[in-house]
């Protein structure tokens, strides 16, 4: 006779733990046709692969005011995907703020985010998402000079963040 009443008391019963986020669980496809979940190795041991993302400091740009600057470069080559835009007002004034996603040259007609929308008196505009930038650049433009400094966070085609 089994401890176990059913399956349902085993589980109830059996000691679990929360992954860290660092623990990646590895699964795969066997026989092209069902998914394992997770991948074992001859011994029937689990494997598991640590991963760590890999962070990359960036200096604050400030976002002029007479025409817009260039916040975030086109890739070179391939695409980048901004995942993060943190603007900071560091003045005691409300300031305007619009970003663009252009080639060549930021106007009206390619407006990205906030459109002339104001970043509150030392306050924050903050964007999270995932932004892909081929041939285009983001752009910024301020309503009033040296108020507004921007990061932006960039996931390249590595997967490393900066």
């Amino acid at each position: 006779m089994s401890d176990f009443g059913s399956f349902e008391d085993f589980i109830a019963r059996t000691p679990k733990a929360v992954l860290p986020e660092s623990v990646l669980l590895l699964g795969y496809y066997k026989d092209g046709t069902r998914y394992v979940p997770f991948l074992l190795d001859g011994d029937n041991r689990l494997v598991m692969q640590f991963v760590t993302p890999q962070y990359y400091a960036r200096s604050p740009k400030v976002i002029i005011s007479a025409s817009a600057g260039i916040l975030e470069n086109a890739p070179a080559s391939g695409t980048k995907v901004i995942t993060n835009i943190n603007v900071v007002n560091v003045t005691a004034n409300p300031v305007t703020l619009k970003l663009h996603i252009a080639e060549e040259e930021a106007t009206d007609y390619n407006v990205f985010g906030i459109c002339g929308g104001e970043v509150a008196a030392n306050g924050l505009f903050q964007w999270e998402g995932e932004l892909v930038l081929g041939p285009e650049a983001l752009w910024g433009q301020a309503g009033t000079a040296s108020a507004l400094y921007a990061t932006v966070t960039v996931r390249d085609e590595r997967d490393t963040v900066r």
